[in-house]
This record gives C-alpha cells, structure tokens and sequence, in this order.
C-alpha cells in the first residue's frame, strides 16, 4: 500500500510517475488483497475526512495524459448503458482510501488497518482499481 502511496509523494522523480510504474503498484494491491486474512478491527477509529478535490489535483500534476473511458458492468443493467469512467476519478479514490488505511496503520492498529483495506476493496477502491488497471492496460498495449 505504502509503494502506492509513494507514487504521489513530492520526493519521487517524475520519471518513475510512469504508466508501467503505476500498472505494477496496482497488481501489488491486488495481490496484498488476496494475500491478506479477513480480520475484524478492534476499534471503530476513523481516519480523518481529507479534501477530494486536493487529492485529484495531485493525481491531476502526476498523471496529466489520464482521461476518461467507457465500461459497463456484466449483469444486466436497467437501459444497459455504457457508463463513462474518470482514471483520475479512479486514482484520486484509491489515494484518499489508502491514505485512510495507513493513518488507521499507525493511529489505531494492524487489525483495524487490515479490515479498512479489505474492507474497502471490497465496497469502493476495488472496483476503481480493477477499471484503472483496464484502462491502463488499452493505454499501454490496445491504444493508438
């Protein structure tokens, strides 16, 4: 999660803010996820709100070339619409969500960490991490 989150820190050097870098912290997410045990957390801690609109700033500066992209989920949905993502919408939600997991990391504890991780993935980031990675993959390998 820390590799993650060291993408967007003013120390690292723009040349390793790179598509390939990016694709390679997000597998280790994925991985860290299914490698993890479920746990309940020992505290109901919570870690402090943070302000979206700074987060995707940041994401904005570090991944400027990031645009939006077209997907749907498999069931069937009323109208079946093809719904537009936002890769910095994506990167900014899974920054402001392990951000939250480390503040829980070090103000309240493994347990409540590990629950905020996989509990997260499960409800929210997940699914921002799975479209990004897709994205990321047609921008790499499928894109003009």
């Amino acid at each position: 999660m820390r590799y993650f989150l060291r993408l967007f820190e003013d120390a690292t050097p723009a040349e390793e803010r790179t598509p390939e870098r990016l694709c390679d912290v997000l597998d280790r997410l994925l991985i860290a996820y299914h490698e993890t045990a479920d746990t309940a957390p020992e505290t109901d801690a919570q870690p402090p709100s943070r302000d979206f609109q700074e987060d995707r700033r940041l994401m904005e500066r570090c991944f400027s070339d990031f645009g939006l992209y077209g997907w749907s989920e498999p069931e069937e949905r009323p109208g079946g619409d093809v719904m537009v993502g936002d890769a910095i919408d994506d990167l900014a939600d899974l920054y402001a969500e392990l951000r939250g997991v480390d503040w829980l990391s070090t103000n309240s504890g493994q347990a409540d960490a590990v629950w905020g991780f996989r509990s997260g993935y499960r409800t929210h980031w997940g699914r921002h991490l799975l479209n990004l990675r897709s994205y990321l993959h047609w921008k790499l390998h499928e894109g003009p």
